[in-house]
């Protein structure tokens, strides 16, 4: 388990896998024999996920969305359904077979990177694909703390929750110093009475124990503009307990740029993915056929549009979209994501 390419993105405590959707992750799948429907089968499958999750939410508190048990019921059946659902939450990891657990790794991170391209010339759907993705990864993450693997360790639950966030953040370059209440020399006045006023200004802030430490821009301000937090010196003190919503910011910001990233490099695209006539056939059938959230929707239209023969050993050629992320891929620097080329 711990050398296989999925490492990174699937957890013993999530029956889902928990990506940042790094697109360079692709050169890592073994894509030699997936046909062309399939491709059709992950875009559709994951379509059906998000319009659900659109569907269900509009009905809810966004800041809370698909709390209601009977929307999260049909949430977990068509992720199991449509091949999502990485095991049984009676079924540890240890007992699930590689080859499942890569495959619905594989749909996932695929189907995710193939509505990217079927939306690059749209930003209203870009908008709302981005929308149901955050959705999706914030259900993916309630069900941590849902899950029947800790019955019996209800203590563990939080920290391993805390744990999978903190993982993911670093994936994204995000490492920010974590202040600790326990780190502080009793005979250090002045550090006591900064976390003094960093606690003070947050509800219960007596139980808080670890503050991270922001700088104020790229992430800092998120926080900071609604003044819930102390600032000072241009970093930020946030507690522990928002480290959901600095990933979730994390997380749509950098879903935003990789649209930005595959746009400057259409050029590039079309010269590589798009080149084959069956992928950019099957691309443009979605960017056609698919119709905002707000329209009646046809996919049995979408369906018999065409007919494209099953190829079993169709192979996606990846050998040189390497172009793309070796001249301007998301850098490194200062914690922060900076996109080289793209103003």
């Amino acid at each position: 388990y711990d050398q296989n390419p999925y490492n990174d993105n699937i957890f013993q405590e999530c029956c889902y896998v928990l990506s940042t959707y790094d697109d360079s992750s692709l050169f890592s799948m073994n894509l030699n024999s997936i046909s062309i429907n399939l491709f059709r089968e992950y875009i559709t499958d994951r379509l059906a996920i998000l319009h659900l999750i659109d569907s269900k939410s509009k009905l809810e508190d966004y800041s809370k969305t698909l709390i209601d048990p009977t929307s999260r019921s049909l949430l977990e059946k068509l992720l199991s359904e449509k091949g999502f659902k990485l095991f049984d939450s009676l079924t540890p990891i240890s007992k699930t077979s590689p080859s499942h657990l890569e495959n619905c790794w594989r749909k996932d991170l695929l189907s995710h990177f193939l509505l990217k391209l079927c939306f690059i010339n749209n930003k209203d759907k870009q908008d709302w694909f981005i929308e149901q993705e955050v959705k999706l990864i914030l259900f993916k993450l309630s069900t941590i703390v849902n899950s029947n693997l800790f019955n019996q360790k209800r203590e563990n639950i939080k920290s391993s929750k805390l744990v999978i966030i903190e993982k993911l953040l670093d994936l994204f370059g995000v490492n920010y110093p974590i202040w600790t209440y326990d780190q502080i020399n009793k005979n250090d006045l002045e550090s006591i009475r900064l976390w003094k006023n960093a606690v003070c200004l947050i509800p219960n802030g007596q139980l808080i124990k670890r503050l991270f430490k922001i700088p104020f821009w790229p992430d800092g301000f998120k926080f900071i503009k609604y003044r819930k937090y102390l600032i000072k010196d241009g970093i930020c003190f946030i507690p522990d307990t928002e480290i959901e919503a600095l990933l979730i910011h994390k997380y749509r910001k950098e879903l935003l740029n990789s649209f930005i990233l595959l746009k400057e490099n259409e050029i590039i695209l079309e010269k590589t993915i798009l080149s084959d006539p069956r992928i950019s056939s099957l691309i443009r059938e979605i960017s056609e056929y698919y119709f905002t959230s707000n329209d009646p929707i046809n996919m049995s239209s979408f369906h018999n549009s065409s007919e494209i023969q099953s190829i079993p050993n169709f192979k996606l050629d990846l050998s040189n979209i390497n172009q793309i992320y070796s001249s301007s891929f998301p850098l490194y620097f200062n914690s922060g994501y900076f996109l080289k080329d793209v103003e």
